[in-house]
């Protein structure tokens, strides 16, 4: 399963750039900008696959974390995760150990980047094995 494919299947048809492998954990993850146009700020999103790690665990700002679902698998949801305004992830549960981390950074709007965030890990979410 790669993180490249999973992510351009889940925004495709949305002016998302084909994704790019992350240069620290190249066959992890991956990420993908959408450019500022006009009044919309640019969008970075990252998908990270991790093995052997919890959903819950090193949740990098767990005072602005909360545990959520999407699409009904378990997940926390996190603003502000480097405690930077425009930010938040989604930490999905992939049973038995395993979990699929999406990042989204926009402006500095939170709020919207979180409604953000959570629309795209509801379209990864099914791309990923089922719990």
């Amino acid at each position: 399963m790669s993180p490249c494919s999973i992510i351009d299947q889940a925004l495709a048809g949305q002016g998302y750039p084909k994704a790019e492998p992350l240069v620290a954990n190249p066959k992890t993850g991956c990420r993908t900008t959408k450019p500022t146009a006009g009044d919309s700020p640019g969008v970075d999103i990252g998908l990270s696959l991790d093995s052997g790690r919890g959903y819950k665990e090193n949740v990098g700002n767990p005072s602005q974390a909360s545990d959520g679902n999407v699409n009904g698998r378990p997940a926390v949801i996190e603003r502000e995760p480097m405690n930077s305004p425009g930010q938040c992830d989604v930490w999905l549960e992939v049973k038995p150990d395993s979990r699929a981390f999406v990042l989204l950074a926009s402006g500095s709007d939170t709020a919207k980047a979180c409604q953000l965030v959570e629309d795209v890990a509801a379209k990864i979410e099914p791309l990923l094995p089922k719990n």
